[in-house]
């Protein structure tokens, strides 16, 4: 949950800066892009800190489960949210971090199923892990799709 609010909170906050003048965050799809950058940040460090355990129990196919594969995802998180932030890389990083979503999806089935705990917080229900992963998906479609009348390198084009 704490990623959820953590990109709610993050976009709200690009937003408001946006409605002060700050331009990079004058459009919705910039500030969701930031807020999700924010939010893969958080979430990838989080994998080299102390929830590295938690992280570990996760992993569902007993080949992966080793700190190396926490490290992987943790470094994949934070190269996303990196991409994210420039809009020449945002929609790769975009299509690379709903792949990743996916792939990390039976972590999460595995976590609900066995009752792990988190940061020793309960275990979240599936649905709502499953529910999570499907608004961060959503988001990220949000955030890498082109606004209209813009050409690949966000530059505005001119009608014909």
């Amino acid at each position: 949950m704490v990623p959820l609010f953590l990109l709610l909170g993050s976009t709200v906050l690009f937003r408001l800066a946006g409605f002060f003048g700050v331009g990079r965050y004058r459009d919705f799809t910039g500030c969701l892009a930031a807020g999700l950058a924010v939010m893969f940040l958080f979430t990838g460090i989080a994998h080299f800190t102390a929830l590295q355990e938690d992280y570990l129990r996760m992993i569902p196919f007993e080949f992966f489960r080793s700190v190396t594969t926490v490290y992987i995802t943790g470094s994949f998180e934070m190269a996303g949210a990196i991409g994210l932030v420039f809009r020449k890389t945002r929609f790769i990083a975009g299509i690379l971090l709903i792949l990743f979503l996916v792939a990390v999806l039976p972590a999460n089935i595995r976590a609900s199923f066995t009752q792990i705990s988190f940061n020793d917080n309960p275990p979240t229900d599936l649905w709502l892990r499953i529910a999570i992963q499907l608004i961060f998906i959503t988001a990220l479609i949000l955030a890498i799709r082109r606004p209209a009348g813009s050409s690949a390198d966000g530059t505005k084009e001119e009608p014909c």
